[in-house]
This record gives C-alpha cells, structure tokens and sequence, in this order.
C-alpha cells in the first residue's frame, strides 16, 4: 500500500499558517474557537482513503481523534479537524492511492501517469532521487537540474539508542524515524567495534531496508542455540545516502542475551548444605540440562592450579557434566532428574557394594513455598542412594530437603574504543 502526504497546516499562538506539498492548493482556512476546518484541492484522483495526523516536533506522528476528511470531488477534500491546545501543531493527511506501484518509487502507477513521470523507473529524469521523493521534496521529477537539495530531504535517526534482545524471545525491532516521508533504501552497516557476530550470535543483516513513510525498522533476530555465551553487543550505524540525511543519533546498540546459562545450585535439609552447578541449555522449546562439575566443565573460571580438587565445584557431583532428564521447563512446572552419580560405597560392613546417588528437583508455581522464574527456582528435592539398578536393598535411603537455583549473572559486553553502555 502505498501512502502521499497531502497536506500540512500549523498552528502557532492561535494564528493558522499553512503550506502544502505534492502540489497541493490549500484554497480555504476557517479557524474557529473550537475546530479548524481546510478546503484543499489535491492532484491525486482517486483518493478515497484519508488519515489525518498531529505533531508538535516533525518527528513523532499520531492519529488525531475526531478528524475527518470530505471528498468534495472536483479533486477537493475538506479537512476538519479539533483545535488543539498546544500553541504548536503540525497537521498532515495521508492517502491511501494504490499497490500498483511496479519501480516501488512510493507513487503508484495512476499518479505517476498524472504526473508524465515513468511507472517503470525509480528515478525518471536520472538525477539521483526518487520520484516519489520529489514529488514529496516539492522539485521536478522530469527535469534533471530540479532535484531535492540537502537542506530539504528527510533526517534519518534511530528512536532510542540502546535496546535488548534475548535469544529464545524472538525478533527486536529497532525503529528508524524520518522527520518526513521517505521512499527507498535506507542503508546502515555494523560496526567493527561489536562484540556480536553475524552468523553466530544473531541472523546475519542484510544492509538496507525500504522505506516508505515516515518510519522503519531493523529486524534483529539473536540465533536460538544450545551454547552459553556472555552477553554481547551489535552497534548498529545509519550511513548516509542519497535521498536523506542522518541525524544526530546516528548509531544503535542491541544487547544480546543469551538465554542459556549455568546456575548455582543449593541442597539444603535440618543437617547439611551442599552445592552444585547445573547448566541450562533452551532451544526451540527444547531444554538441555547437564549436572557439571570440575574446570572447564562448570562455567567457573579455571583456577590457577593443578592441585587435585582444584575446582570449587567438585563435591557430590563428580567431575565431567552428567546429563540431565528434563520432565518438565515451564513457567508453572520445573522438574529435571539426575543420572545415576557415584556415592561411594556401603561402608565397613560392604566396602565393595557401590553406591549411586540420584536427585529430583521440583519447583511448582502453584505451592506457595516455591518460586520460578527467569533468574531463581525455589523448590524441592529428593536425593536416594542406594546399590546401582537395585531397589529394596538395606542401604537404601531416601533424604528430602529445599532446593535453591540461581542464574549466573552475564557477563556485560566489554565496552571497548569509547562504547558505553548505560
């Protein structure tokens, strides 16, 4: 669907003062105490379709309640809109014309035959911007020494300058806005100095995306894997083309989570407390879970040591990542098993009967005594020791307790050659 902006009034300290673009002829101007009423005479036949919207800063539009438009035919609409309070506002109205816009120029087949301009290329009299564009700018489109000059074509900038994405939760939708309507490509490049890389931690960008209005968006989409990774960060920049200018925020950065991770661990009973590290892997709904434990397996740094034990993780988790029966990953129900884990063996009176040691870890929404969510589990456990594939044996024995689950926190993206993240 493709959109012209017809008209602009704006109103400053009570005293209207209008203009018009696309050729347009605002031919009559009622200010009254409580409504503002247009009678403009358009080049655009066929426009049945109208949207009236308000600015005070040429920047951020919205839609004005109570706003109509008449067509009045003769090419004539009559615009009624409320006063409004603001001793500054801006006015526009948007046609709907057509999707029969083959050079994808912003004009539609029909006006450009109005116009004599050419359906079929972007740019008809060859001198670098679009058709549409002119149209919008106010300049020739078939004369190629009429063409927008710098001070009149549209200022790109981004809406914010740091959003965040987390893998597993979709797309991120970084919005460009233009202070007036633009139709074409805006190009934008990812900086060397980002930490993300394309491929590997969010869907390769392709460079450009088209504009057709006043406002885009960059679609940032983190790749959903199995692998823990630190946060990151992609810097987004605008570049400058022919068609728009780049305004003062030029540049976006998108933080990258990641949505698996390794989490501390806390067996508590009326005796003991005791700890370990499980790793938390999700993808397309899929969870992985993996009981670690030694260096290079729990996430910890490596201590600087070859000393036996060295890892503060090492305990009732032997070294190496035992993975995990997942029942159950929701924000209602979180339940994961244990594989069989060495426990040692039965003692003096059967020093060579070997032991395995299992966990269940269940937290519930519903019990009040238990937590989920997206950095904490508070639950229960079971732990049963026993002879290995063995049941009913005397040196069974079953001890229940409250199970604490904490994520890591990431670790932020390093703010390198002047990047500051707030």
């Amino acid at each position: 669907m493709s959109w012209l902006g017809l008209a602009i009034g704006l109103l400053v300290l009570g005293t209207a003062v209008t203009f018009a673009q696309t050729n347009v002829v605002i031919e009559r101007l009622n200010l009254e105490p409580s409504e503002i009423r247009f009678l403009v005479k358009h080049p655009v036949a066929g426009s049945t379709n109208f949207t009236v919207q308000g600015s005070t800063n040429f920047g951020v539009w919205s839609g004005i309640p109570g706003a109509t438009v008449t067509v009045l035919g003769n090419g004539r609409i009559e615009l009624r809109l409320p006063r409004p309070v603001e001793p500054r506002r801006f006015f526009r109205v948007l046609a709907t014309l057509s999707t029969n816009d083959v050079d994808a120029d912003g004009l539609p087949t029909e006006v450009e035959l109005a116009f004599g301009t050419n359906p079929n290329l972007v740019d008809t009299d060859g001198d670098g911007f679009s058709d549409g564009l002119e149209i919008v700018a106010g300049t020739d489109p078939l004369n190629p020494n009429s063409f927008p000059t710098q001070s009149n074509l549209p200022v790109a900038s981004f809406t914010n300058s740091v959003s965040l994405a987390t893998e597993g939760a979709g797309s991120l939708a970084v919005t460009v806005t233009f202070d007036r309507p633009f139709f074409g490509n805006l190009f934008y490049s990812v900086n060397p100095r980002s930490s993300a890389k394309g491929g590997t931690n969010y869907q390769t960008l392709p460079g450009f995306v088209s504009v057709a209005g006043t406002s885009v968006q960059i679609v940032v989409t983190p790749i959903n894997d199995l692998v823990v990774r630190p946060e990151s960060m992609v810097l987004l920049d605008l570049n400058g083309m022919a068609g728009y200018r780049i305004g003062i925020r030029s540049s976006h950065v998108v933080r990258i989570a990641d949505d698996d991770a390794y989490w501390s661990g806390t067996l508590k009973d009326k005796y003991a407390e005791r700890n370990f590290r499980l790793r938390l892997s999700r993808s397309n709904n899929v969870t992985q879970a993996c009981f670690v434990a030694g260096q290079g397996f729990d996430g910890l740094p490596v201590l600087n040591t070859n000393a036996p034990g060295s890892s503060v993780s090492e305990g009732i988790i032997p070294v190496g990542c035992a993975e995990a029966i997942v029942h159950a990953d929701s924000a209602a129900f979180f339940s994961i098993s244990s594989p069989p884990l060495p426990a040692g063996n039965g003692g003096i009176f059967a020093a060579n009967v070997s032991l395995a040691r299992t966990f269940d870890l269940v937290c519930v929404a519903t019990n009040s005594a238990h937590v989920i969510s997206p950095a904490m589990f508070v639950g229960t456990y079971t732990e049963r020791i026993g002879i290995s594939n063995t049941t009913g044996s005397y040196l069974d024995r079953t001890n229940t307790g409250t199970l604490v689950l904490v994520r890591d926190l990431p670790t932020r993206p390093a703010n390198t050659n002047g990047v500051v993240l707030p």
